[in-house]
């Protein structure tokens, strides 16, 4: 049993070593399970079979404890052979600054010390698929079932059905001496691709429907999604055509009033469009050309 800052001293003057790295290869072996520090004082906690032996250890701890995210994609497979290469900038174990200790074990092998590529031991290679089947199968995917999507799609139809009728209740209000004004009506439920969902008038001056809006229902922060179909009815439509933007948690208030975009063809995609909206595709239809 000896202490640690003797051992560093010993072998400083012994190997003409750095401290600095003896030290970090004391900590290293206890972390092993190799060597065990208590009380200032090292004491051997395990007997390790040979250069090989310690090999097998310090692979177990690095893929095990320092395995980073896409590490398969580090590796690449021989074709025609059982030979496994791994890119050496991403090689496990270079981010701890033991990657040329692997090489001298004979974890990984390299023909010169610029090689991109180095191939692992064949001692090793089942350490190493074994850790990649690891990773691919902690691959992160979205946590949402079939049926959590379904619940979720029937949430966002209740809430958009929700928000539609309390746009035709607030017209109605807002149009309550129009003559007309049991004609303003929901079309979305029976004409699903108009590019709108409910018929009105622009004012009380209006006898012909000539307000189509486009409902879109929020909680908090103004976010929605406008479909191909709804944007090139707006576009066809122009200034008849009028986005209301429904805050689904202020519609309790009776003194609430949607957000009214009239013209919303326009006013995102216009010239002079700079309203501090980001505006992100999220899809396309691709198909082959005629």
């Amino acid at each position: 049993m000896v202490s640690p800052g003797a051992t560093v001293e010993n072998v400083a003057v012994l190997f003409g070593a750095s401290r600095e790295k003896i030290l970090n290869t004391i900590v290293l072996l206890e972390a092993l399970g190799i060597v065990q520090i208590r009380d200032e004082w090292i004491s051997s906690s395990a007997v390790v079979a040979g250069r090989d032996g310690l090999g097998e250890r310090l692979v177990d701890y690095v893929l095990g404890q320092h395995l980073r995210p896409g590490f398969g994609d580090a590796m690449l497979l021989a074709e025609g052979s059982h030979e496994v290469w791994v890119d050496a900038k991403r090689a496990p174990g270079r981010h701890l600054g033991i990657a040329p200790l692997l090489v001298e074990l004979g974890v990984f092998l390299r023909e010169r010390l610029t090689s991109l590529h180095w191939r692992i031991g064949d001692r090793y290679v089942a350490q190493f698929v074994d850790a990649a089947a690891r990773a691919n199968d902690a691959f992160p995917l979205r946590t949402l079932s079939a049926d959590d999507l379904r619940q979720q799609m029937d949430e966002n139809l209740e809430r958009g059905l929700s928000a539609e009728r309390w746009v035709v209740t607030f017209e109605k209000s807002r149009l309550e001496k129009h003559p007309l004004r049991e004609q303003i009506r929901r079309v979305s439920d029976r004409h699903a691709g108009a590019g709108f969902d409910v018929l009105s008038f622009r004012d009380r001056a209006s006898i012909a429907h000539n307000w189509l809006i486009e409902v879109k229902s929020f909680a908090e922060v103004p976010r929605f999604h406008w479909t191909a179909n709804e944007i090139a009815c707006a576009k066809r439509e122009g200034e008849r055509y009028a986005l209301y933007l429904v805050d689904r948690s202020q519609i309790h208030r009776n003194d609430y009033e949607p957000r009214i975009i009239s013209g919303p063809y326009e006013f995102f995609f216009g010239s002079d469009s700079s309203h501090g909206w980001n505006i992100v595709a999220d899809g396309y239809r691709v198909s082959t050309r005629a």
